[in-house]
């Protein structure tokens, strides 16, 4: 029997279950990250400063697809917790640019390392060539879908139909 394989199908399925994995995943990494005092979102935040200090609230926001405004308001936790430093931003009045103070830095580190020993743990068998694929793929839908405008392309009308 012949079974005709529907490429848009199949990716279509695929890319269903990044939602699933995605609320899992937040799930696993609030539960872990609750011992070193952190939630998911303020890990993700201060690790996208760590690894490109010094930065803006608006150049954290467009670097995680997230508003202004929620990136705000864990910046300021953050800074209040001592895990940032903020500085007035020369080029623009009125705003901050944001650094990891030393202590931010080490909880970065721990909490880093305690999510690689756990996701380790649960998926130390897949194995390279597996682990290269899906990063170039989840990269490229990732890139495809930052830079795509949705309207041109038929979603925004297929999705309110």
């Amino acid at each position: 029997m012949l079974v005709r394989f529907d490429h848009q199908n199949r990716l279509y399925k695929a890319l269903r279950l990044i939602g699933p994995i995605h609320l899992n995943l937040n799930r696993v990494m609030n539960q872990a990250l609750s011992k070193k005092g952190l939630t998911e979102t303020q890990f993700r935040i201060l690790e996208v400063i760590c690894e490109n200090e010094p930065m803006t609230v608006q150049a954290l926001a467009r670097n995680m697809s997230m508003t202004r405004r929620s990136v705000q308001r864990v910046v300021v936790h953050l800074s209040t917790d001592g895990l940032l430093a903020r500085t007035a931003n020369p080029k623009r009045a009125g705003s901050w640019i944001f650094t990891p103070t030393q202590a931010g830095r080490e909880l970065c580190q721990n909490a880093t390392r305690l999510l690689a020993g756990l996701l380790g743990q649960e998926f130390g068998d897949i194995n390279i060539t597996e682990l290269v694929v899906t990063l170039r793929l989840l990269n490229r839908i990732a890139s495809t879908l930052e830079m795509s405008d949705h309207e041109d392309r038929g979603i925004a009308q297929t999705a309110s139909a």
